[in-house]
């Protein structure tokens, strides 16, 4: 146990290019005691520094550690969390991963055996299981990485399955705590892009992701909820399916709104949402009345006369409120095209 502090403290105070030499050496001679330490150290320098991470990028030190998470058992955990950490945020570690042909394969192979499918066809993810967190949020830094890339065809590659799962991940901040809300604000900024993908389109609504935005309304942090709300509009334009799925669940978003009135941004997003769903059919017109949905758009028309979001989108939503004809499920409603930043009220 001493010989292996003593190796942590050598490679603490060595140059970090280095880091990789040792790496290969020992993983020849399998070691798996200082294997481990030279793993945690590598996880410590690149947790906090980006500097490192870009030194490491330089290096083989990725494919090393992904041939450890390929064939030692024990060290699996560490491994992954040790990718994670080399491919945050540096564009460098994500571009050799990516070209490397068996980090999606390994890691996606890992996720896959550690989610419980069950006989009803319901997939379970255990939260407190950290190599499959690890290894889902490895896999995440590359596909989406910095630039939030979906054009790679992240759906193609996972499966639209893989987001509903990363979305149960991300959903008990208990474990990960607030590490796990600049996740889940991503994670709603990348359902917005794949929304404006083909298969995007065709796929998210059904996997599930809606659920896990509905639950984020209730999250007490506005920045998830705004991220939940612009994530459920992008997918209620996609498809009538998945709009009659997101206006049943009614209730919810407007007590995710009516929580969060000190937020500007908050209202401004479940406006917009607001706008698409069909406020004219005769059920929602009828929720909205018990709601007391109306007073509460004016209220914030009022309390945010600046905002040209909240009063163009408030408006629009009152104007949909109001309309006596009530129009059919896919009808001419007011419309807004999404994500243009121009609101265009049909009536």
């Amino acid at each position: 146990h001493t010989h292996t502090h003593i190796f942590t403290f050598l490679c603490s105070v060595i140059e970090i290019g280095f880091i990789p030499t040792i790496l290969e050496a020992l993983k020849q001679h399998s070691d798996e005691a200082l294997l481990t330490s030279t793993i945690g150290l590598i996880i410590s320098i690149t947790s906090s520094s980006p500097s490192n991470r870009v030194v490491l990028s330089g290096t083989n030190c990725l494919s090393l550690i992904l041939d450890v998470v390929k064939n030692i058992e024990n060290l699996r955990e560490k491994g992954c969390w040790a990718l994670r950490n080399l491919c945050r945020s540096c564009k460098e570690s994500q571009q050799k991963a990516l070209e490397d042909s068996e980090f999606i394969a390994i890691l996606s192979g890992i996720v896959q055996a550690r989610i419980v499918r069950e006989s009803d066809g319901s997939r379970v993810v255990d939260v407190h299981d950290a190599t499959l967190r690890h290894a889902m949020f490895a896999l995440w830094e590359v596909t989406f990485g910095v630039d939030g890339n979906a054009e790679r065809d992240f759906l193609n590659i996972l499966g639209e399955s893989w987001m509903a799962d990363m979305m149960a991940l991300l959903d008990d901040v208990s474990v990960g705590g607030a590490v796990m809300v600049p996740y889940r604000v991503s994670v709603c900024a990348a359902i917005q892009k794949l929304c404006e993908t083909a298969l995007g389109r065709q796929r998210l609504g059904e996997s599930g992701c809606i659920q896990y935005l509905i639950r984020w309304l209730s999250s007490s942090r506005p920045e998830v909820v705004v991220s939940a709300f612009s994530g459920l509009s992008a997918l209620a334009f996609c498809s009538p399916q998945n709009k009659a799925k997101i206006e049943s669940q009614f209730d919810n978003i407007a007590s995710g709104m009516f929580r969060n009135t000190a937020f500007p941004d908050v209202q401004s997003a479940a406006f917009l949402l607001l706008t698409y769903l069909t406020l004219s059919n005769a059920e929602l017109k009828e929720q909205s009345k018990r709601l007391g949905l109306r007073t509460h758009i004016q209220e914030m028309l009022s309390l945010y006369p600046k905002s040209n979001e909240i009063q163009t989108r408030g408006t629009t939503v009152i104007t949909g409120l109001d309309s006596s004809n009530v129009l059919n499920r896919n009808g001419n409603e007011s419309k807004v095209l999404y994500g243009r930043g121009q609101e265009i009220a049909t009536s």
